[in-house]
């Protein structure tokens, strides 16, 4: 649990998945993993839904990408432990 007014790391997912934007993120999603609270600048919120395992897809290879899988109607779903432990994130 973090408390507001405390200090966490943010990544732009955007930059992350080297997808063209203009702008800053409008919004910040807080990821909680076992190592810790990350901050992740997003765009848009288009809502919030439980996702079933029988709705998944696999991904094969997620590369350097942090994804585990995705839906049928293409929502990604992220591995937090992965990009937390990425060599390319410093999370203290």
């Amino acid at each position: 649990v973090y408390d507001r007014g405390e200090l966490v790391s943010a990544i732009d997912l955007a930059r992350w998945f080297d997808i063209p934007r203009e702008g800053a993120p409008h919004y910040l999603a807080m990821l909680r993993g076992t190592r810790g609270v990350l901050g992740v600048g997003v765009d848009e919120v288009v809502g919030f839904r439980p996702i079933h395992e029988d709705e998944m897809t696999s991904v094969e290879d997620g590369g350097a990408r942090p994804v585990v899988g995705m839906t049928r109607d293409l929502v990604a779903l992220l591995d937090v432990e992965r990009l937390l432990s990425s060599e390319d994130l410093v999370v203290r």
